[in-house]
């Protein structure tokens, strides 16, 4: 993703929207991997989408689908 300021990342329900979605933190980093603590007892099958949002702005910088591996 690009920078940007404030970026959050959230676990989100299909459509990307953020409201009721679960904020995992600040982004670490725009590039390489970075790991994020799941909250237990997060149903993964209501939260499907990958979230970064600009809190600053209130926009979606990108979205991704989760995938369980």
């Amino acid at each position: 993703t690009d920078n940007g300021p404030d970026l959050r990342v959230y676990l989100a329900r299909s459509g990307g929207d953020v409201d009721g979605a679960i904020d995992l933190g600040r982004l670490k980093g725009n590039v390489g991997d970075q790991q994020y603590e799941i909250p237990a007892g997060t149903d993964l099958a209501a939260h499907t989408r990958v979230v970064i949002w600009c809190r600053a702005f209130s926009v979606s910088f990108t979205e991704a689908e989760l995938r369980t591996v």
